[in-house]
């Protein structure tokens, strides 16, 4: 018998739904269901009745559920035993390239100031670095930018290493070109105008609306300042997530012109942690500051972009048109 059935069980029970829960669980329903069959197994005893409506617990099902729930309230007391007095000496934080410019580096000096003797580290990684970093534990929080494509791919590799995630934004790509390109005083471009354009991304860069329109990239560069600068120097336009303008030197010195995509491909950035009720009060402080900041950077794309328009219609996703 494993926690992790016991967890289980309380899931299903409260969707009422094998299927749900394990949309919730954020894994398949045969691997859920299997888990379930097993656990019955071993217990001598059905913990659920099927049916066409879904499940509901049996009489001894109901026991069961009475017993894990204290055994989750016992554990959630002992996590907090633990971290109740604990100190962390050393934080790593790992962040995505689109969110890593000054601003960032202000919430880090945030940070600083607040915990003065921390031993803080910074590492900028690409998605897949980001996800090995977690995956070996070498990272105590992250900062990650996904497309929507590998979202549910992402998520169920959070929930299997144990960790927390949170949704903070969602940030649109936008296109990036020279100064002197005929597109650069539009107001908005869409992929059918970059069919023939060259483009220039990311080694790992993907959006669905690009393959639909047969857009390939024609130069890859693993950093952005490589990307920027072919842009600069008119060798063609780069497809990058319109909060790598927060201040940039090549767009604030017009080395580059920045303009919003009318197709609406998402980059969602989100916060990876490890489970809050073992978080110390230096860990607890740096989400929160990380939390500010993005708020922060989210208002100021708002304001330099659409004049605060995303904000009056209600939404939370950017509308270039």
């Amino acid at each position: 018998m494993r926690l992790e059935q016991l967890t289980y069980v309380v899931t299903i029970a409260d969707c009422h739904s094998i299927s749900k829960a394990a949309k919730k669980l954020y894994v398949t329903q045969p691997a859920l269901s299997n888990a379930l069959r097993d656990l019955e197994k071993e217990l001598n005893f059905p913990i659920f009745y099927r049916n066409a409506q879904g499940v509901s617990l049996t009489e001894k099902g109901e026991e069961l559920y009475r017993i894990v729930k204290s055994i989750q309230g016992d554990l959630d007391q002992i996590y907090r035993l633990a971290a109740k007095g604990y100190h962390a000496q050393q934080i790593t934080i790992a962040a995505a390239p689109l969110v890593c410019c000054y601003a960032f580096s202000e919430a880090i000096g945030s940070i600083r100031i607040a915990f003065p003797s921390l031993d803080l580290t910074v590492r900028e990684l690409r998605p897949k670095q980001i996800q090995d970093a977690l995956s070996s534990g070498t990272v105590d929080i992250a900062l990650c930018g996904y497309p929507a494509s590998r979202r549910k791919e992402f998520s169920e590799i959070i929930v299997q290493m144990g960790l927390d995630r949170e949704s903070l934004v969602r940030w649109p790509f936008a296109v990036f070109l020279p100064p002197q390109h005929p597109l650069a005083g539009e107001s908005v471009v869409s992929l059918e105008q970059l069919r023939d354009v060259p483009i220039i991304c990311f080694e790992d860069y993907e959006t669905s609306e690009a393959q639909a329109y047969d857009i390939r990239a024609s130069y890859t560069f693993s950093n952005r300042v490589s990307i920027k600068d072919a842009v600069s120097h008119g060798k063609g336009c780069a497809l990058l997530p319109l909060s790598m303008t927060l201040d940039d030197v090549y767009f604030e010195c017009d080395k580059l012109k920045v303009v919003p995509l009318k197709e609406t491909s998402l980059i969602y950035v989100d916060l990876v942690y490890r489970r809050s009720r073992t978080m110390t009060e230096e860990e607890t402080a740096t989400l929160e500051i990380i939390r500010s900041y993005i708020r922060k950077a989210d208002a100021r794309l708002d304001r330099q972009f659409f004049q605060g328009s995303r904000r009056n219609s209600g939404s939370n996703i950017w509308l270039p048109y």
